[in-house]
């Protein structure tokens, strides 16, 4: 008759594990969250320098990707907290409002996107315009402007050059119809509102 060999397999009951090599039970494991990465203060960045940097074409913000006009009511990254405004995006354009056409930046990984034009953090550009916030039809949307817990100013070493932003501005409108019908649309408000 063959001995059998002792199992180091692990058996579970309820929240604990029973391991045969040691003949007992140990509480289980929790896996770990993705909101094990989140910052650990959020939005820690209102802290750094140049927040305080007034409006300008060329100055960063930041928001999340939802708060931008078709994507309510998505969690884009749901492993940070709802409180995080983990998007940054420059401003190409705005009115005397402070309403804004901007477009969305991402890191060096970024394949997708092309870069900003000299730009020493070798940052990539989103080549979609974004001009509205809000829902996802034309009743619920609203221009983007700045507004505390969703469009923000970002910190000084996030903005670009005046010269940067209108690159940018020519190389998403260039190729783009909807991009230059948006543009057309802003400037279209934007007039209106100067002469009056």
């Amino acid at each position: 008759m063959k001995k059998r060999k002792k199992s180091n397999k692990k058996s579970t009951r309820g929240n604990m594990v029973y391991n045969a090599r040691t003949n007992s039970y140990t509480p289980k494991q929790q896996p770990k969250s993705h909101s094990a990465h989140t910052h650990t203060k959020i939005n820690a960045w209102r802290n750094e320098p140049g927040v305080d940097e007034p409006l300008r074409v060329g100055r960063a913000i930041r928001t999340r990707d939802e708060f931008f006009a078709g994507q309510n009511g998505k969690t884009i990254h749901p492993e940070l907290s709802k409180d995080e405004l983990y998007r940054r995006a420059v401003v190409l354009d705005m009115d005397d409002d402070e309403n804004l056409a901007v477009v969305k930046t991402h890191s060096i990984k970024s394949a997708l996107y092309p870069p900003i034009p000299d730009d020493p953090q070798r940052r990539k550009y989103e080549l979609n315009l974004q001009t509205q916030s809000g829902g996802n039809n034309e009743q619920e949307m609203e221009p983007i402007h700045l507004q505390t817990g969703k469009f923000e100013l970002a910190p000084a070493q996030d903005n670009v050059t005046e010269t940067q932003a209108s690159q940018i501005l020519e190389a998403v409108t260039r190729n783009s119809p909807k991009n230059r019908n948006r543009l057309k649309v802003f400037r279209a408000n934007k007039n209106r509102k100067q002469d009056n």
